[in-house]
């Protein structure tokens, strides 16, 4: 019977982790970093599994072999368990924005107690220090096991506290209520894993993870409609869900929108094709991502709004912040343009408009206002353009 019960469990969680695998591979963008890290986590947790049902259903069975694939078996749960938890806090790391790629500085020094725990692991073997299997090959913990806790719990609370700290010093609601969603992926793991530690010989950790990583897969495939697949920036369904949230936190905001419409962009499509227009969007988004990520005061949020339209927005932005938005995005365009990397000239048209926004007609009028500024600019580069072209023909 309870050969039994570890078959289900662990055939449950592999089957869990392996739909999720295929629907990551197919569905969602695994060159992002933390759906990268989620999709290692994925295996790891297959691997634990496989390791889990070779420990426990082989306890106890006097065969020959059976004592090293016993031994093996826990092994491999137990490392595999460890990286896990290791690759969750990674994960956590880059959705919270403290590192950009899986390999980084932070990340060499949060990996040491894990490195650690995989030396103890193998030196098992010989020592004892976590385990022992008997003569009649039963699984025993030994003094250290505990060293197998500590380290989980060190990366556990690792993530925990980042959370934490990254709600308290979030600069808008929008941004705290997501990051507190984060805590809802770390329920089903902590419960499972909280009841196999207290009662020695149960199997449901892995069960946890499982549900845990389909609550975050579900959290990446949302992330997946309200992203642009071309630019990876937020589209205009994020834009609406932006508004939702700050009508419906029931205060008045000082909202700040951009709009920003590429110049002669036809031209661009229509003399070197529309995969080169592709290209230049995707440079436009690079040129707004790179310069507006430092930015003094509450974070600039970009989206990519209609074809070669753009909206930034924010809240509580000076005038002074403002034009040094602006100024930035010039600066990073003249770069890209002296670099002579395209056949043509990127070039932006920016409206900008702020005002006291507490419902969806004030947001919308913001909009409208901002799009109004822009076009207002463009007409009058036109202008200016044409001018030029009278002055040189004459």
């Amino acid at each position: 019977m309870w050969i039994t019960y570890y078959v289900e469990v662990n055939l449950t969680a592999i089957i869990i982790a392996a739909i999720l695998i295929f629907q990551t591979a197919r569905k969602t963008s695994r060159g992002a970093s933390s759906n990268v890290v989620f999709y290692i986590s994925l295996w790891l947790l297959i691997l634990m599994c496989v390791g889990d049902i070779a420990a426990l259903t082989l306890d106890g069975v006097k065969y020959p072999g059976v004592h090293y694939i016993v031994i093996a078996g826990n092994s491999i749960f137990l490392g595999a368990q460890a990286m896990l938890a290791f690759t969750w806090l990674v994960f956590f790391q880059v959705r919270l924005k403290l590192i950009r790629t899986v390999v980084s500085p932070r990340t060499v020094i949060l990996v040491l107690p894990l490195i650690f725990f995989l030396m103890a692991i193998i030196s098992n073997v010989f020592t004892g220090l976590l385990f022992t299997v008997d003569s009649n090959n039963v699984y025993r913990r030994a003094d250290y096991i505990y060293i197998h806790w500590v380290v989980e719990l060190i990366y556990v609370l690792g993530a925990f506290v980042q959370l934490t700290y990254a709600i308290a010093k979030a600069k808008n609601k929008i941004q705290r209520r997501e990051y507190i969603s984060y805590f809802l992926y770390f329920i089903p793991t902590l419960v499972a894993g909280g009841w196999q530690i207290s009662n020695f010989g149960a199997s449901t950790f892995q069960l946890g993870v499982a549900i845990s990583s389909l609550l975050v897969f579900m959290q990446i495939q949302d992330g997946q409609l309200i992203r642009d697949e071309l630019t990876g920036l937020n589209n205009r369904r994020s834009l609406r869900n932006y508004e939702e949230a700050i009508v419906s936190s029931g205060e008045e905001v000082n909202l700040t929108l951009f709009m920003i419409d590429v110049d002669s962009f036809k031209s661009i499509n229509d003399t070197y094709g529309h995969v080169t227009g592709d290209e230049a969007l995707v440079q436009i988004a690079r040129v707004l991502k790179k310069s507006l990520s430092h930015m003094p005061g509450n974070r600039i949020v970009i989206y990519r709004y209609a074809g070669d339209e753009f909206v930034l927005a924010s809240t509580d932005m000076s005038i002074d912040v403002i034009n040094l938005a602006k100024k930035r995005i010039q600066e990073e365009l003249d770069s890209v343009n002296s670099s002579k990397v395209n056949p043509y000239k990127l070039g932006l048209s920016i409206g900008v408009a702020s005002g006291r926004c507490t419902s969806t007609n004030d947001f919308n009028e913001i909009l409208q206002r901002a799009d109004d500024s822009m076009y207002q600019v463009k007409t009058r580069k036109k202008r200016k353009t044409k001018i030029i072209r009278e002055n040189t023909i004459q």
